[in-house]
């Protein structure tokens, strides 16, 4: 399976808050906004204003700006208060000496939360925060243009790879539109 259950994710975040704030907020964010390990590092506070977070996409062509929800809020309060403001750093996340984080580091902490939490090797990558809010969000019956722009995707085909539907759930959802029509 390319992404995690909702009790996967949900002990992958609870082993992230055991690990430290700045850890809890990146992953938060990570899935709730499908951001990549190098957008994640390139976060600046300046990307952070009045409730809502801009995400730069792949290689920065595409911006998106999105509004946070509360417990994001709480999580980006704790650590920014917890981080401080004396080092000067313009990154949300920075390294404990205060440099911006390399996205390899983001990598490396999924890595190791992710298998502290029980998630097998090969799945532990942060890559699979985005897989995993595609696949909750189709299986919440979220329509594909919604996915696209949650994802943060300028083209639906970049999208339909994350959705993760099997054949025998797109035979089970066709079949019941099929019946509903036909029905009436």
């Amino acid at each position: 399976m390319d992404y995690l259950t909702h009790d996967e994710l949900r002990k992958v975040l609870a082993t992230a808050a055991s690990y430290g704030k700045r850890e809890a907020c990146m992953f938060i964010l990570g899935y709730g906004h499908a951001l990549r390990c190098s957008e994640i590092a390139a976060l600046t506070l300046a990307d952070i204003r009045g409730g809502k977070i801009v995400c730069r996409r792949g290689k920065g062509s595409v911006k998106t700006t999105e509004a946070l929800r509360a417990h994001e809020i709480d999580a980006l309060a704790a650590w920014l208060k917890e981080r401080g403001d004396g080092d000067g750093s313009c990154f949300v996340f920075t390294s404990r000496e205060g440099s911006k984080l390399h996205r390899s580091q983001v990598y490396r902490l999924f890595r190791k939360i992710a298998e502290l939490a029980g998630i097998d090797a090969e799945r532990a990558h942060p890559h699979i925060l985005k897989h995993s809010l595609a696949a909750h969000l189709v299986r919440a019956n979220v329509t594909l243009p919604y996915i696209q722009a949650a994802m943060g995707h300028a083209h639906v085909s970049s999208t339909v790879r994350y959705t993760h539907i099997t054949p025998a759930e797109a035979a089970e959802k066709s079949n019941v539109v099929v019946e509903s029509v036909l029905a009436a």
